[in-house]
């Protein structure tokens, strides 16, 4: 009998964590996370203007994204990666790589634009950085072989300068007094 007993009773383990307390806590953090994520979109719509695209592109779903891989000078159709496993990482890790170069930024710079990627594309977008083009290809075209900036340019002789001699224009400088 009291098997029967003990079967029939039905015990309910479940209880509510619901209370004022924490669905202002709820509140107040939803109401920080859409605060940073106003931050954020508006660094990106600084960072598509930078680029001299218009910063409305940056709201669009996947045209964001397609732009975006303009701007860095990488293939959009890079984003079947998407499809494999890992292949997202792999992506995203190739994205911000190239728009830190983009900006010119370094290295080190790419690696917080993926750890930290809010921190540093408010940086990107709110800083001094200038756009010089997809993957910094007018940077390094600017820069000579080797890495080392080129030597300024001697100024040419004027008219009238007293140590150019000569009808080919050979420069000797003036005899030490």
């Amino acid at each position: 009998m009291d098997l029967l007993l003990l079967l029939a009773t039905s015990y309910s383990y479940s209880y509510s964590t619901t209370t004022a307390d924490t669905s202002g806590v709820s509140l107040i953090s939803s109401l920080i996370s859409l605060a940073l994520s106003v931050v954020v979109l508006v660094a990106e719509w600084k960072i598509f203007t930078k680029a001299g695209e218009e910063g409305w592109k940056c709201l669009i779903p996947i045209y964001n994204v397609y732009v975006l891989s303009k701007i860095v000078g990488i293939s959009f159709w890079y984003i079947l990666l998407c499809f494999i496993p890992f292949g997202a990482l792999a992506w995203i890790i190739m994205m911000m790589v190239a728009l830190a170069k983009s900006f010119g930024k370094s290295g080190g710079f790419a690696v917080g634009l993926i750890l930290l990627s809010p921190i540093f594309t408010c940086i990107l977008g709110f800083g001094d950085a200038k756009y010089i083009g997809p993957k910094g290809e007018a940077q390094a075209a600017a820069a000579p072989a080797g890495g080392q900036p080129a030597a300024p340019a001697a100024p040419a002789p004027q008219q009238g300068d007293d140590w150019v001699n000569g009808q080919n224009g050979t420069q000797t400088p003036p005899a030490a007094a």
